[in-house]
């Protein structure tokens, strides 16, 4: 099953869900990567809360007993975090080789506000020729 929105889940009428179900997968706090699985569902008690909060309206499906696997519910939009480099943020230009890390980093006398030691130099020797790839 795919939802685009989570409303579609309410108003969609040709998708017969049970009530318990619907509120499990319109429930945000379970999401994970655009995605909430049956074993999420399950794990985080929701069926138990559900039937205890609504007794007249319980809920008792049987999908779990009936379904191997995992099964994903696509009901968020998801856009993965990007990691980038550290180094790559606080710099204006781009660093190419160590060297040149080394060689801005020492540039500046002092580490940083409150700090009244200076930076140490560093030793490249063999390391210098390696290159620093932005991932």
């Amino acid at each position: 099953m795919q939802f685009n929105t989570l409303t579609d889940i309410r108003i969609n009428p040709s998708v017969c869900l049970p009530v318990f179900l619907c509120e499990a997968l319109t429930n945000t706090y379970t999401i994970r990567e655009g995605k909430k699985s049956l074993y999420d569902i399950n794990k985080f008690l929701y069926l138990e809360i559900w039937n205890k909060n609504n007794p007249s309206k319980r809920q008792n499906p049987i999908y779990r007993a009936n379904i191997g696997g995992t099964i994903f519910f696509e009901v968020k939009h998801y856009q993965p975090y990007i990691v980038e480099n550290f180094a790559y943020q606080r710099m204006s230009w781009v660093i190419h080789t160590i060297e040149q890390l080394v060689h801005e980093k020492n540039k500046d006398p002092l580490r940083g506000r409150g700090y009244r030691t200076p930076l140490e130099k560093i030793q490249l020797g063999e390391s210098r020729n390696h290159v620093f790839k932005q991932s």
